[in-house]
């Protein structure tokens, strides 16, 4: 790591809390059995021996792990997500002794843009002592024929105080240091790699303020060169910053691909709010990457039109999901006007048990339009339905 330059040197402290939502705990063993509290940690703070240093640093912590080999791995991934930490599991590709090409594990998988699929650790405070942290399996054996592994995370107390960031030209790096900026060789500075830089906020509000007139920045052509700019890691930030409207705001002037980035970082509410509020094209990238869940507490809240909007946007299994989730409000003014093709595919047991209220609510046209879609088989059913308006059936199938 030879290179010289200027120093910026930064003592760490705990720093901002992030609570374990993984639920993953500590494996003791690894921290020579002290009692370590796993459901939450503090993130590195770093204070600069220069008062007058405006640079801030932050070290996200998002590290992975690899559970088995092969051309396509399950991949591990441990990420903070506002004050949360999360994990998600990838399948990756792997070449060169690298993981590469991550998708989300979901059908179809689509691409997941990490960096950090080699990070193998990060560090964090925990009981304001100085850890690395990994992702490790636990084996456990419940029977002679079961054998489960489960995620821990492993957790080493390191002796790291100071770290410093070394500038020369426009290049740089990160290392564990002295309180003089003499380096601490060691592999962990590979980890420190994905240190972010920003500048303090009071600075960004003085520029802002005293540099640009409140006409340009309240512009929607302001809004519009931003967001042009704007970086994966900035689209993270922004997710756990706005609030709905100002979330609803923003998604609109998004490239398909900012969208598709900034939907992975939004809480399950922000998914359904901006769901809500979407115009169709937005709607055609986000509606077919959400889980089960999120279809089902979806479709509960759509008024009707919402429910003719997002409907053609569902993949097959989204589509079966919430049919069996819509009210029989929802249910009737979807089939209504359904293509024969829709119809079909679900005239099974969730349809049959609707069709009362279906063929009570249908007037006229609208029932004898749903007629027409059918095939005999399922002419049969409605006919069993109408047992009690024989007449009216007789009706319809007169035209």
């Amino acid at each position: 790591m030879l290179m010289s330059g200027k120093k910026h040197i930064f003592k760490m402290v705990p720093g901002q809390k992030v609570f374990n939502e993984t639920r993953m705990r500590i494996f003791q063993d690894s921290v020579d059995g002290e009692e370590l509290t796993w459901n939450s940690f503090d993130k590195i703070g770093f204070i600069p021996l220069d008062d007058e240093d405006d640079r801030v640093l932050d070290l996200p912590i998002k590290f992975c792990n690899a559970a088995s080999d092969g051309p396509f791995t399950i991949v591990a991934c441990i990420k903070e997500n506002g004050k949360d930490l999360k994990k998600t599991s990838y399948r990756c590709d792997k070449e060169e002794g690298l993981i590469t090409n991550c998708k989300f594990p979901v059908v179809p998988f689509r691409n997941a843009k990490l960096g950090y699929e080699n990070n193998l650790h990060s560090f964090v405070y925990l009981n304001e002592k100085l850890m690395k942290i990994s992702i490790d399996y636990e084996v456990l054996q419940p029977s002679d024929y079961i054998t489960r592994h489960i995620y821990v995370f492993n957790a080493q107390p390191v002796e790291y105080k100071y770290v410093t960031w070394e500038e020369s030209g426009d290049t740089y790096k990160y290392y564990f240091s002295d309180n003089q900026g003499n380096i601490i060789d060691s592999p962990d500075n590979q980890a420190l790699q994905y240190i972010e830089r920003h500048v303090k906020e009071e600075v960004i509000r003085d520029i802002i303020s005293s540099k640009i007139p409140e006409d340009i920045i309240l512009s929607k052509t302001f809004a519009k060169i931003f967001v042009e700019k704007t970086t994966h890691n900035q689209l993270e930030t922004i997710a756990n910053t706005l609030n709905s409207d100002q979330l609803q705001v923003f998604a609109e002037s998004l490239t398909d691909n900012q969208f598709l980035a900034l939907v992975d970082h939004l809480t399950d509410h922000q998914l359904q709010t901006l769901t809500h509020t979407l115009d169709p094209e937005k709607l055609r990238i986000i509606v077919p990457i959400l889980n089960k869940d999120q279809i089902t507490n979806l479709v509960k809240d759509l008024n009707l039109d919402q429910v003719k909007a997002i409907f053609p946007h569902f993949k097959m299994d989204q589509f079966m999901e919430a049919i069996k989730t819509i009210s029989n409000d929802q249910f009737v003014e979807l089939i209504k006007d359904a293509s024969e093709e829709v119809i079909n595919v679900i005239f099974g047991e969730t349809m049959r048990s609707r069709l009362p209220v279906l063929v009570a609510t249908l007037k006229g046209d609208q029932l004898h339009n749903l007629i027409n879609k059918l095939d005999d088989k399922k002419l049969a059913i409605v006919a069993r339905e109408l047992t009690d308006d024989l007449i009216r059936f007789r009706w319809l199938l007169s035209f």
